[in-house]
């Protein structure tokens, strides 16, 4: 009898019930999901080795050729619900112990979040919105990895979308593309369009971030939403387009506004710094830096922790003269249009968010 092995549509048949953030794939294990917080058992058959291969195979043709060439890889699966919306997987694939194959997927939500869905305080909305109503510059979201940049990323795009009156061209260009923001996101009933959006992403529509950027320059662009500040030339380019008309928002891997700051400026070789410092401060709007804390008196759920500087006079100074890590928690502290983790830390314990 041949053995059935567990198709794409059943996992992901799956995935629609119980409404997992992640999901692992390993062999000789049962799928598990990552729900609120807390791994548990998915209630599915154990996979072998053929098994992974064939889901990833579904997911896309070239997949397991390039696993095996490169040994991990990064790519999205696209989803449309009932309701005609677009809802996606990102895909890591990865060769673990013992060289058997690992595929760990994150759900995106068909649904694009609001500054509402994310509980932001008031005063972080208002700061948000103020930051995005400018023509060009440079907006950084920096978190560490799973600290929901990804969610705030899409929050900002949203209201681009939907609550600007001004319609924008934008190009998001990510690795893999997390989001589909389609003609579904378009109000066209009203008789205007509220945006033009396209996507690019990396290893399928271009070569990589930097061949994109340099693209991008050459368009008739608005915004340019870059998923990842990686390296040294990606960095280059979004700066260069910051102060040439666009605005230019992107994430990057840093515990907080300071330490984001330095790592944009630390891409660069020491007798470039000088300029890189002077080109920031010219073309820096503000930095939203995030992370997940348990939320008191449940099991698994989170709230996020956010500290948001928006840069001003004084801290540009700070940047043109060298990063003082100290001087701009300072800044944050007892800034106007700022708020520090400490800050937003207490007002959680005061209204019982967290303990």
């Amino acid at each position: 009898m041949a053995q059935k092995y567990l198709s794409l549509s059943e996992l992901i048949e799956a995935i629609e019930e119980r409404q997992p953030s992640d999901i692992f794939l390993k062999v000789d294990e049962p799928p598990l999901f990552k729900i609120k917080g807390k791994i548990v058992t998915s209630g599915l058959p154990r996979l072998d080795e053929q098994n992974i291969f064939l889901l990833l195979q579904e997911i896309d043709k070239e997949a397991p050729h390039l696993l095996s060439e490169n040994k991990d890889l990064d790519i999205s699966y696209g989803i449309r619900g009932s309701d005609g919306k677009f809802g996606s997987l990102r895909v890591s694939a990865l060769y673990q112990q013992l060289g058997k194959p690992e595929l760990i997927l994150r759900t995106i939500s068909r649904k694009s979040p609001t500054f509402e869905d994310l509980s932001l305080p008031p005063k972080v909305r208002e700061l948000i919105v103020h930051m995005l109503g400018h023509e060009s510059g440079l907006i950084l979201i920096a978190g560490g990895t799973g600290s929901g940049k990804s969610s705030l990323l899409s929050a900002m795009i949203n209201h681009l979308v939907y609550d600007y009156s001004n319609p924008r061209h934008i190009l998001i260009i990510e690795d893999p593309i997390e989001r589909m923001w389609g003609d579904q996101d378009l109000d066209y009933e009203s008789g205007s369009v509220r945006a033009v959006i396209d996507h690019r992403e990396v290893g399928k529509d271009t070569k990589g971030f930097k061949e994109a950027l340099k693209g991008a320059l050459r368009q008739a662009l608005d915004i340019i939403v870059v998923g990842e500040i990686r390296e040294r030339e990606t960095t280059e380019l979004i700066l260069q387009a910051a102060q040439t008309g666009h605005l230019v928002i992107s994430t990057l891997h840093a515990m907080d506004t300071a330490q984001g700051i330095n790592k944009v400026i630390h891409f660069f070789e020491d007798n470039q710094q000088e300029s890189i410092r002077l080109q920031l401060a010219d073309c820096l709007i503000g930095v939203i830096s995030q992370r997940l804390l348990k939320r008191a008196y449940t099991i698994a759920e989170q709230v996020a922790l956010i500290e948001i500087m928006e840069c001003n006079d004084k801290i540009k100074r700070i940047i043109r003269e060298k990063v003082d890590r100290k001087k701009i928690n300072e800044e944050i502290e007892k800034g106007k249009d700022t708020q520090s983790f400490s800050q937003h830390q207490r007002e959680l314990k005061r209204f019982d968010f967290i303990e």
